[in-house]
Formats: C-alpha cells, structure tokens, sequence
C-alpha cells in the first residue's frame, strides 16, 4: 500500500493518506498541487528591490574634484579634456610620419585611443 505524505502550517505532526497507485503528494503550508503557485522571491521582500541601487550607488560617497583657478572642476572632465588633446597630438604624429594615409577605420582608431589616454589619465593622477 503506498502513503502520500502531507505536510501542514496548522499541524507539526504528519498525516498520511490511503494511495491509490497515484505518486506521492508532499504538501508545504496546506496547499494542494492546483493552487495557483507562490510570487517571485522579489516581490515576496520588497526591500530586495533596493539592492541594486546599493550596490551602484555605492561609489558616489567620494566626488573627485580638482581645483582650477578657484573653482572645483570635475576631474573626469579634465581627463576627457586631456584624454583628446593626447589624441589629438598622436593624429598630428601619425600625419607627419606618412602613416595617417595607411591607417583603416580611424575613427575606431581614434576613438579607443582617446578612451586609452582619458583612463590612464585617471589611473595616474586619480586612483584612491
């Protein structure tokens, strides 16, 4: 004779029904297999839609200013700005070498250079 068990909120003890051949039946918190399932994690614990806005919002407790001329300047701004002006004097190398003709897809070309010379900018005089 095969048993189901079933498992209840309102009882610790477990009770058994008679089988009738069909496959064991486990039951948590007094639902049967038909009822319509539980939510998501996520909106079970409203307070796990805060965690990404934690975990990103994370790196704005420190603002990198520089000083210029009296006023607070943003450094990631100085680094763009001195990120193009680099790449802008590898352009005027690259055309008095006699290379700049020979180059394919310059502005992929330019563009991860200017990208190469804001972050390395940043790692030199920025880094925590």
């Amino acid at each position: 004779m095969r048993t189901n068990l079933v498992l209840t909120d309102d009882s610790r003890s477990t009770r058994t029904r008679g089988g009738d051949g069909s496959s064991p039946v486990i039951l948590f918190s007094g639902r049967s297999c038909g009822d319509k399932p539980s939510p998501p994690l996520i909106l079970n614990q409203p307070w796990l839609l805060f965690l990404p806005a934690i975990l990103l919002l994370g790196g704005c407790a420190h603002s990198p200013t520089v000083d210029v001329l009296g006023s607070y300047f943003p450094a990631w701004m100085l680094c763009i700005i001195i990120g193009l002006f680099s790449t802008l004097i590898v352009r005027l190398l690259l055309i008095g070498f006699g290379i700049y003709a020979h180059l394919r897809l310059k502005p992929v070309l330019f563009s991860c250079t200017a990208i190469f010379f804001t972050l390395a900018v940043w790692l030199v005089f920025f880094k925590n």
